[in-house]
């Protein structure tokens, strides 16, 4: 099917694997946001509706097709990264609530996600 001269719907569905993969991995981070935010009772659960809403946006038949133009794929990527950020917050006031201890000299370090896990070194 052609839409345009030199545009044709190959690959459709199996285009663009890295944004269908980093979609994948932010909803893995997005589930475990959200249990630990109540597993914790922590009640931040504003914190996590921009990755929520990233998540909505990705999701989209539009987007998960995979034939969006480049600048468009580049704001699917960038939301989910936006997202991501906001709920590192959550993730590290749930485990100070469920590692912290009575008496406890030190405190609970903070937590960072490594988003090259293929790499050596990951510093936050």
């Amino acid at each position: 099917i052609s839409f345009s001269q030199h545009g044709l719907w190959t690959g459709y569905f199996t285009s663009r694997p890295a944004l269908k993969r980093y979609e994948r991995y932010s909803n893995n981070i997005l589930q475990v946001t959200r249990q630990l935010n109540a597993f914790s009772n922590i009640t931040l659960r504003q914190a996590i509706f921009p990755l929520n809403e990233a998540m909505g946006v990705v999701q989209h038949h539009d987007a998960v097709s995979g034939t969006e133009k480049q600048h468009v794929a580049n704001d699917y990527a960038q939301r989910l990264s936006e997202g991501i950020d906001s709920v590192i917050h959550v993730i590290n006031e749930a485990y100070k609530k469920l590692l912290s201890k009575e008496n406890q000299s030190s405190p609970v370090p903070t937590q960072f996600l490594c988003h090259f896990s293929n790499i050596s070194e990951c510093l936050p």
